[in-house]
């Protein structure tokens, strides 16, 4: 029993790096959403520069970018 545990927790890296990735393309994806609903409202969105969020966020990243 010991020995399933072991090569569970082997595999659990990879697990939650997969995770990561697709939560981070999921989150992407509805960034964009809410981009073109607000583009598309009546709501007027200022445009920003994520370039200062990206660098301090990059190293928290482990899908495409």
């Amino acid at each position: 029993m010991e020995q399933a545990l072991d090569a569970d927790k082997e595999g659990l890296p990879d697990v939650f790096r997969e995770a990561c990735a697709k939560a981070t393309v999921e989150i992407a994806a509805a960034e964009n959403r809410l981009v073109d609903e607000f583009a598309t409202s009546t709501a007027r969105p200022c445009e920003s520069d994520r370039a200062a969020f990206k660098q301090a966020f990059a190293k928290f990243l482990v899908g495409p970018t």
